[in-house]
């Protein structure tokens, strides 16, 4: 539940890539289940905590599509279309999402000793003048004009990354008083003893 809530703040999504639906998934179960068996029988111990989770794995799932929609939403726009590589429509597309919600932007700096440009998830600098190709992200980056779809999932998102981060706060609470109780609740086949 830290790398859930950790990620969410952090980067806006979960999953958070161009990717398939079925690729976008098995990213966020990989964030919810732990481990496949005691993941599966947490139901039979620890009832409200299970319904919770899933219920966060639910809402997280939500997001995750919205995430999909607004980065597919920017890659389509008209700032985008002179970046012939999905690559770099993509990286513009999700530094945009990034600035509507308010985890991080897109710089180009460039003075005569160098420059500089970063995205929210990396960095690139040197001397010289920038690879044409930052130039041209960027500009579909500063180009971009939302629509007001695109303005409604980004404020839906927004309220989500902090409902996210707080419920994936008092799971994480939860969980560690749960595991420090000394007596197992309820039963399954793992502990009744035949």
């Amino acid at each position: 539940m830290k790398t859930v809530r950790e990620n969410i703040q952090a980067n806006g999504t979960l999953a958070g890539s161009a990717g398939p639906e079925s690729e976008r998934r098995e990213a966020l179960n990989r964030l919810f289940v732990s481990h496949e068996v005691l993941d599966s029988d947490l139901i039979n111990h620890y009832a409200d905590y299970a319904r919770q989770k899933s219920q966060l794995l639910q809402t997280a799932a939500e997001h995750d599509t919205d995430y999909a929609t607004a980065l597919a939403t920017a890659m389509r726009s008209p700032s985008m279309s002179h970046l012939s590589d999905d690559h770099y429509r993509e990286m513009a597309a999700v530094s945009v999402i990034a600035r509507y919600l308010g985890t991080g932007t897109m710089i180009l700096s460039v003075t005569p000793s160098g420059y500089q440009f970063s995205t929210p998830n990396s960095s690139w600098g040197g001397s010289g003048q920038p690879e044409p190709h930052f130039a041209e992200i960027y500009r579909a980056y500063t180009d971009f004009v939302p629509d007001p779809p695109f303005l409604a999932i980004c404020e839906r998102m927004k309220k989500r990354i902090v409902a996210i981060s707080e419920r994936a706060k008092r799971l994480r609470q939860d969980a560690l008083e749960l595991a420090e109780s000394q007596a197992l609740q309820g039963s399954c086949r793992y502990t009744t003893v035949k």
